[in-house]
């Protein structure tokens, strides 16, 4: 399930992160288990979005995310998927 509508912004408008943190719940409820998302999507929006929506299902989602270019050191790939929402 792609995600990046979950960001809102210049591309997607105004979203509500309540109703798209559930789309996450739903998809999983669906059998739907793939999400992709991008920290560049708003600044890693999407990604905090669609986090609350996996709270206390993390293992049941694969989460595919890109990494921005200036992001693909090693040591900044690692921070950047552990990093904590802001």
């Amino acid at each position: 399930m792609g995600c990046w509508p979950f960001a809102g912004g210049q591309y997607w408008g105004d979203q509500d992160d309540a109703a798209s943190s559930r789309h996450g719940t739903r998809a999983l409820d669906a059998g739907i288990n793939f999400f992709d998302t991008a920290e560049g999507y708003e600044a890693g929006h999407s990604e905090r979005v669609l986090g609350r929506g996996l709270l206390g299902r993390r293992a049941e989602a694969i989460i595919a995310t890109k990494v921005s270019p200036n992001h693909l050191r090693p040591d900044e790939v690692i921070h950047r998927v552990r990093r904590q929402p802001a």
